[in-house]
């Protein structure tokens, strides 16, 4: 797996299940990267996917905010389809 950017807070043994989980259910490496900006909201993306509720999860994150804490650090969003959430899941 490539080298992913997480919050410097964010403790090795739950990046390790962050990684773990979200390989399990498919989601995309900047989608991890971004849910490792937060130590608290990886914990309960782990937990969400124990509990099989990570759809339900994942249609609540903030992913505007979390993309802004990326540019704080110095790296850019991605560009293309998954740049950000769909119009779709906005209006959600």
């Amino acid at each position: 797996m490539m080298e992913l950017a997480y919050a410097p807070s964010l403790p090795d043994g739950l990046i390790a299940r962050l990684e773990e989980a979200a390989r399990g259910v498919g989601l995309p490496l900047r989608e991890i990267e971004l849910l490792g900006q937060d130590r608290y909201l990886a914990r309960a993306f782990v937990e969400a996917v124990r509990g099989g509720d990570h759809d339900v999860f994942l249609s609540g994150v903030d992913w505007d905010a979390l993309y802004e804490r990326l540019e704080g650090r110095g790296l850019e969003p991605p560009e293309g389809p998954f740049a950000g959430p769909s119009p779709d899941m906005a209006q959600a």
